[in-house]
């Protein structure tokens, strides 16, 4: 596991959602909610963390126009984001927080009719997307075109609550790529 899912890595934010609501719900969404958290990153490098357990790495990323880490682990074929300060600020006596997100995902049902904006991705009716991230055991992660994904709640304060504690609380899915 030392030597997999390290390198450089392209980053794009695919999804985000409020993970308390319906997808016909989202076609009712402020459009400040829509916003994207993390913006296209051409190269975010995967590295051991330091110190830490073989399935854990690092990597820099570019968060609400804040330059921060990010720590992710990597768990049979499951990407957990633990519970993390994200920094950055929504207000002066306020901190964002990460964690991993629920499991199961996030589905439009057979009968929608609801076509989404972006950054949502414009589902078929009947279609999921999962919450939690995602990558291949069967692979090392270090030939151009291996993907692995990040599934994470935004904004759950330091106690991990999921309840929004600068916003509502969004669920944000996040690819990346080999390079």
């Amino acid at each position: 596991m030392a030597n997999s899912w390290v390198g450089d890595y392209s980053l794009t934010q695919v999804a985000i959602w409020s993970p308390s609501h319906s997808y016909d719900f989202h076609a009712f969404y402020p459009n400040y909610m829509k916003t994207v958290l993390f913006p296209d990153q051409p190269v975010v490098t995967l590295a051991m963390v330091p110190g830490g357990l073989s399935t854990e790495r690092q990597f820099n990323v570019n968060y609400r126009g804040v330059s921060t880490t990010m720590r992710i682990n990597l768990e049979n074929g499951v990407v957990f984001v633990p519970l993390q300060n994200s920094g950055a600020d929504c207000s002066a006596e306020r901190e964002i927080y990460w964690r991993t997100a629920a499991g199961g995902s996030f589905a439009r049902a057979a009968t929608s009719t609801v076509a989404l904006v972006a950054p949502l991705p414009v589902l078929a009716a009947g279609t999921t997307i999962a919450n939690r991230g995602a990558y291949s055991i069967a692979i090392a992660g270090t030939t151009t075109g291996n993907i692995i994904t990040i599934g994470l709640d935004d904004d759950v304060d330091e106690y991990g609550r999921g309840n929004g504690y600068c916003t509502w609380a969004r669920r944000v899915v996040l690819r990346l790529t080999k390079i």
